[in-house]
């Protein structure tokens, strides 16, 4: 019988490959004053799979591997949480939020540091009620960031919080990318997953 197990020119630490690309790529967007966005994270994720597929052995079992995971349910459900987040995140940033948020600062007399505050706080409650902490993430290095910055936040400490704020949130939220995967991993139900009654 033909051995099916995925092999990799390099060893097997190449599989890491795709993810190390994506999590680079990722960080780079995510901090461009310009603004990161769900379409130039998918960059990423694209290039590490092409790298991959390069130094595969076999391309057919490779693809055949790939799409195995593309029906994974614990493998879909943050891509859907991130894809609807940043869908969110765009439209909020072209409706003109981050020029609105400059003007209410502006007014209000808010200083770098509370900004900084205010994103923390801002973040979680997206979090929160979008369920994803990596599209919080997304969102708010394209919304937040930028104005943060032009009001003279620390760069490094205003990506802080709102890595921050979206790592609290999405641990608040009751139903999250997080506790989907946790479930479907497990082979249970969500709700058993967040259930917070006590066991007896």
């Amino acid at each position: 019988m033909k051995d099916q197990q995925l092999r990799f020119y390099g060893g097997p630490w190449v599989s890491f490959t795709p993810i190390l690309i994506f999590v680079v790529i990722a960080i780079y967007v995510a901090t461009t004053v310009a603004g990161g966005s769900i379409q130039g994270m998918w960059v990423g994720a694209i290039i590490g799979l092409l790298v991959s597929f390069l130094l595969a052995k076999d391309k057919a079992i490779f693809g055949k591997t790939v799409l195995k995971g593309m029906r994974s349910e614990t493998a879909i459900a943050p891509v859907a949480c991130w894809i609807f987040a940043g869908i969110f995140a765009t439209v909020l940033r072209d409706s003109g939020l981050v020029n609105g948020i400059l003007w209410a600062a502006y007014h209000t007399g808010t200083s770098g540091t509370m900004f900084i505050v205010i994103t923390f706080f801002a973040s979680a409650l997206f979090a929160t009620a979008a369920g994803t902490g990596f599209g919080t993430i997304t969102a708010g290095m394209g919304m937040l960031y930028p104005a943060g910055v032009l009001l003279g936040a620390d760069p490094a400490i205003l990506a802080g919080a709102i890595i921050g704020g979206g790592a609290f949130g999405d641990n608040l939220a009751p139903i999250s990318d997080t506790t989907i995967s946790a479930a479907t991993s497990q082979n249970t139900d969500i709700g058993g997953v967040v259930n917070l009654k006590p066991l007896n």
